[in-house]
């Protein structure tokens, strides 16, 4: 997460003193700010952070939709839609497209489903690190893919879109 937010700045992302600013390019905004949204989540004591499992996994989740929007080039798709798109598969290969694929159910179901018995979370705090940890695994192999401005090599700042 240090990678994503630069503490050093006043502010804070969310406008939450000592989270920092987003360290990443302005257009990289849809892509990184999700993920910023699950630090802020993170942070929480764990049992104020299982009333916000559910927004982990659709922020985390929505990082990925980012990425597999803008390789599909549609903005204002779905992320179904946009992993349906034939070029995306084709530039994903068949494994990683699977397994997106498989992913998105997890997405629908934080967006979708509130059918769970009352008082009760329809994720766990474990089931929030892993859709986040599996976010983080899957973001980096699409970045190349998705015309990412932000890179994290030249001391961890973005670069500009000039570059």
């Amino acid at each position: 997460m240090r990678r994503i937010v630069d503490r050093r700045y006043e502010g804070g992302a969310l406008g939450i003193p000592s989270h920092g600013v987003g360290r990443y390019a302005f257009g990289d905004r849809d892509v990184f700010r999700p993920l910023q949204y699950c630090a802020v989540d993170f942070s929480l004591d764990d049992h104020s952070a299982k009333w916000f499992t559910r927004q982990i996994v659709a922020m985390s989740s929505a990082h990925l939709e980012a990425l597999v929007k803008r390789i599909a080039k549609f903005p204002r798709v779905s992320f179904g839609i946009a992993l349906g798109d034939r070029i995306v598969k084709q530039k994903l290969g068949p494994a990683t497209w699977e397994q997106l694929r498989r992913y998105g159910q997890i997405y629908n179901e934080a967006k979708h489903t509130f059918d769970h018995e009352p008082g009760s979370h329809l994720f766990s705090l474990q089931d929030a690190v892993l859709a986040y940890a599996i976010a983080r695994r899957f973001g980096p192999k699409l970045y190349p893919h998705a015309n990412v401005i932000t890179t994290w090599r030249h001391h961890e700042t973005p670069r500009n879109d000039s570059d």
